[in-house]
């Protein structure tokens, strides 16, 4: 384990879809939870099930080395990864991308940040994917002129998909974007 100062440094250096070499080190529950990759930082990779293949046996077994992907980062002690090599991701990758997290490809090569208050940029942003998936006309400007937060502590209230429509506590981070 790191000092959350230690974490921060490693954090603010990764990029996502920075590709790192790592160890499998433990599949706990195959089909349940994950894999557990050691990527040689001092913190460790996580690979969520959502992300492999829903047969067991294309996963990476316990010692494989292979590349993989930073998908998210947050406060957690632990780089959260995507496998580079397809054998070892789900197979309606791109279908569930494009569902999951549509903004992937303008993220890669980003830095990871901390997730603390939301951005205009990013809530215009949300407001934009949000209205095309539902087929609306409302431009996220025209919301968000309409909705303005008057601090970043109220922002959760205004959009279900940063805080569940729940103000965010003093102090609070909002949740990562996906």
């Amino acid at each position: 384990m790191v000092t959350d100062a230690e974490w921060e440094r490693i954090r603010g250096n990764l990029r996502f879809g920075q590709v790192l070499r790592g160890t499998v080190a433990n599949v706990p529950r195959p089909g349940a939870i994950g894999i557990f990759v050691d990527i040689g930082l001092g913190v460790g990779g996580f690979v969520d099930v959502l992300l492999l293949p829903k047969q067991v046996q294309r996963w990476p077994v316990e010692g494989t080395v292979t590349d993989f992907e930073v998908w998210w980062a947050d406060s957690r002690q632990q780089v959260r990864l995507k496998p580079s090599d397809p054998h070892y991701l789900r197979d309606d990758f791109t279908d569930f991308i494009a569902r999951v997290r549509p903004g992937w490809t303008s993220d890669i090569g980003q830095l990871v940040r901390d997730g603390g208050p939301v951005t205009e940029q990013e809530l215009t942003s949300l407001l934009d994917r949000q209205a095309h998936h539902e087929g609306r006309n409302t431009t996220a400007s025209q919301t968000v002129q309409a909705a303005a937060p008057t601090s970043p502590s109220t922002t959760g209230a205004l959009c279900p998909a940063i805080g569940a429509g729940q103000p965010l506590a003093p102090g609070a981070r909002r949740p990562p974007l996906t």
